[in-house]
């Protein structure tokens, strides 16, 4: 997968931040999995028989190994994240098997679906008024809405609902793209342009990566590798057209300050990594009166009020 055809390919990018200045294989592992792409560094690093670390040549990343068991650790760090994505995939066939058969419209939201690493969630987007009939199928499949001492937040956030499982991933059901009780995105924007991949029915991908912008400065209040990886690779210099559809829907919806920020960061991080990698710290933290600005432009077109303040509280808890 490239990010677009003036870059390295995404895993490439990963690799040159993760192992960047890296001391040894397990602070690699950790800078990519707190970045979300551990397994496509992991792939990377074994490629081949002259992969790195299959053929011990540490040297070649100037990153020494722990011992003589390192590369058989990290292999079996790779064949778990592996099964894990594995497990994930079935779950992403089962619940959209389920909805489809019921034929109620979803898309799956927020799951980076080009990059194999482990979400704790599925998201099901659906519209409000099939609500009802989500909820029903979710519980007749085996899921379980959360209680309220179990999960407060998620039990009593509007727009979402939380259903876990004896043996299978969570399910987040929302009634459109919102965090915190504000919505970003109505969910007919979500489910009027749909894709299929697989089989399981995704936002298309200029839908995709607007998503992915607003949740990095409206939920997560920061930018890791995985995020800016797929905004770039969506909303690149060779998408230009769709980086004006997904600015547009920006626009429309109250947040293009939001959306400038996301995308500017996410191009200077994957510049940044192609030239000079060990300059780059990750998960990039927004700078302060840019995220508060982005907020105060949402709260004053929805009328949530509560948004600035809300979002600044929870930036501490983060």
């Amino acid at each position: 997968m490239d990010v677009d055809s003036a870059h390295p390919s995404a895993a490439a990018i990963a690799t040159r931040y993760a192992t960047a200045g890296a001391d040894d294989w397990t602070d690699v592992l950790r800078r990519a999995d707190a970045n979300g792409v551990a397994t496509v560094v992991l792939e990377t690093l074994f490629a081949g028989e002259e992969g790195p670390i299959g053929a011990d040549r540490t040297g070649e990343l100037d990153c020494r190994a722990l011992d003589a068991s390192t590369p058989e650790y990290l292999s079996a760090a790779l064949r778990r994240r592996r099964s894990r994505a594995e497990q994930f995939e079935l779950d992403l066939e089962a619940v959209g098997g389920h909805f489809a058969d019921r034929g109620i419209p979803y898309a799956v939201i927020k799951t980076n679906v080009d990059h194999a690493y482990h979400p704790w969630d599925l998201n099901v987007l659906v519209s409000p008024a099939d609500l009802p009939a989500a909820d029903e199928l979710l519980t007749a499949s085996g899921w379980e809405r959360t209680s309220l001492r179990a999960h407060p937040l998620a039990r009593t956030e509007p727009g979402k609902r939380l259903y876990e499982h004896p043996v299978r991933h969570p399910v987040h059901l929302h009634r459109a793209v919102s965090w915190n009780g504000l919505t970003y995105l109505r969910p007919e924007t979500v489910l009027d342009s749909r894709c299929r991949i697989d089989g399981v029915a995704y936002p298309d991908p200029v839908v995709d990566a607007a998503i992915h912008c607003a949740h990095t400065v409206f939920e997560g209040f920061s930018l890791r590798l995985v995020e800016a990886l797929e905004i770039v690779r969506l909303l690149g210099d060779a998408a230009e057209s769709d980086q004006v559809r997904a600015r547009r829907l920006a626009v429309d919806n109250g947040w293009p300050a939001g959306f400038d920020l996301a995308l500017t960061t996410a191009t200077s991080v994957v510049d940044a990594i192609e030239h000079d990698p060990a300059s780059v710290s990750l998960p990039r933290r927004y700078p302060r009166r840019q995220l508060v600005g982005a907020w105060l432009q949402h709260a004053r077109r929805t009328g949530g009020w509560y948004e600035p303040p809300l979002n600044a509280l929870l930036g501490v808890v983060k």
